[in-house]
């Protein structure tokens, strides 16, 4: 097992440590005309094969509510969707299916007309896979301001590539550790990514504000959370919003590390002034020098 040095540890030495048809008066072959029978349904409630009028039945839905297999034009039954409301398969009118969106909401692979699926996105909410035109998805997102559409380049890089100390670990819980920078041009971040693994949780990363009375974190600007991937490699957050950073202005990247995650530093390169707080920011460590490791990526 490897020797692995916490960084901001509490000592500051470093800074890391179907209805039912066998109702009442009907045989068990055709249903009459209240409730349906074993083989067909009636007119009022559906048999076990045929659906009635009103209630479907097992097989094949009625006119009201769907059946197990085919939907009515109410309800949805479980394999085809009705008129109002989807079934298992293919969604309704309405609500959304499980397979396919209905007009409405979407289902779990398709997205509906209005909010998106679990696949693809929706005309107004994105789903998972890619967005929709209102609110962005997890791969391809919306528009910039509903907190989708991020790059995947990073625009920003300080100590790129994927050198890391592998005898370096993180403190925390409680810990705060900002790396300062200085942008160089005008940027609109809503991504951050660090160099990190050997964890499992959530973690999360924010741009803050700059004290220069202090040189320290002022005040937090916007956040994101991800949860952490166990495989030591480039990783991080999408932000909840997108930010503009200006030319020649200073500001802190922010990570609330779980502990005991792989820290983003490698043994040598550029040096990043960094500072630590274990009381949410109110008083702030440091100032540090060690060559950390993020990427900022910008907003499309």
């Amino acid at each position: 097992m490897k020797h692995r040095t916490s960084l901001f540890a509490l000592s500051l030495v470093t800074l890391l440590a179907a209805c039912d048809g066998s109702k009442s008066t009907d045989d068990s072959g055709d249903g009459g005309a209240t409730d349906g029978g074993t083989g067909d349904g009636g007119t009022g409630d559906g048999g076990a094969t045929d659906g009635g009028t009103s209630d479907g039945g097992t097989t094949d839905g009625g006119t009201t509510d769907g059946g197990t297999t085919d939907g009515g034009t109410t309800d949805g039954g479980t394999t085809d969707g009705g008129t109002t409301d989807g079934g298992t398969t293919d969604g309704g009118t309405i609500d959304g299916g499980t397979t396919d969106g209905g007009t409405t909401d979407g289902g779990i692979s398709d997205g509906g007309t209005t909010d998106g699926g679990t696949s693809d996105g929706g005309t107004s909410d994105g789903g998972t896979g890619d967005g929709g035109t209102g609110d962005g998805g997890t791969t391809d997102g919306g528009s910039v301001g509903d907190g989708g559409s991020t790059g995947t380049t990073a625009c920003v890089a300080v100590n790129d590539g994927d050198d890391y100390n592998d005898g370096t670990s993180m403190g925390g819980p409680g810990l705060l550790l900002g790396f300062r920078y200085e942008a160089s041009e005008d940027v609109e971040v809503g991504r951050i990514e660090l160099f990190t693994g050997e964890g499992s949780g959530m973690s999360e990363l924010a741009i803050w504000s700059h004290d220069a009375g202090r040189n320290q974190p002022l005040a937090e600007l916007t956040s994101g959370d991800w949860r952490l991937d166990v495989t030591n490699a480039w990783q991080g957050a999408d932000l909840d919003e997108c930010v503009t950073l200006s030319a020649g202005e200073t500001y802190w990247i922010v990570w609330t590390p779980i502990g005991s995650e792989q820290a983003s530093i490698q043994d040598t390169g550029t040096d990043v002034v960094y500072r630590g707080s274990f009381d949410g920011g109110v008083t702030w460590n440091g100032p540090y020098e060690e060559p950390w490791k993020f990427s900022l990526h910008c907003c499309e």
